[in-house]
């Protein structure tokens, strides 16, 4: 019977041998963390289904519950295959940080300006060039994302976080 691992907690999950080669969506009943699995006779591939943002873990009580609900929903989209949504869901949490912290109510592109102008983050210009760069693709409804497009946004998005609210909002 083959056997795969919980990706958070490690825990052994067996698959029924008669139901190989499987693919589909298991769950880790300790941990609940919900994996996507290929199983064949040749092995397994498993992977978190919903990408993890434990990291936030340090800045989430500062985020609004909009900047909560929006991470969450770029997880759960890029976790379904919507990848153009995760990417939205990304621009839009880190639209509403920046709207906070600057007292403003300018669309993003501004905003991506004002932090290129900002002293306190002008190591980040590569990074604000990458979220001007999604933002104008993302923008265009010719323009469908990739998976590995969503998931760089997502994680840089959770990164860009960090850095804004230990340098701008604490």
């Amino acid at each position: 019977m083959p056997e795969i691992r919980c990706v958070e907690c490690g825990m052994g999950i067996y698959i029924d041998a008669m139901g190989t080669p499987y693919e589909g969506e298991v769950g880790c009943p300790n941990c609940r963390t919900r994996m996507q699995v290929y199983v064949s006779q040749d092995g397994s591939r498993v992977e978190r289904k919903y990408p993890s943002y434990n990291e936030l873990k340090e800045v989430w009580e500062i985020l609004s519950e909009v900047e909560k609900k929006s991470i969450s929903e770029a997880s759960l989209s890029l976790g379904v295959g919507a990848y153009t949504a995760s990417e939205m869901m990304s621009l839009r949490c880190l639209e509403s940080i920046l709207r906070r912290i600057y007292g403003t109510s300018e669309m993003l592109g501004k905003l991506i300006e004002r932090m290129e102008n900002d002293n306190r983050l002008s190591d980040l210009k590569g990074i604000l060039s990458y979220f001007k760069d999604v933002r104008n693709r993302v923008a265009h409804p010719e323009k469908v994302s990739s998976k590995l497009e969503a998931k760089s946004t997502f994680q840089m998005t959770k990164r860009l976080l960090i850095e804004i609210v230990n340098r701008l909002g604490r």
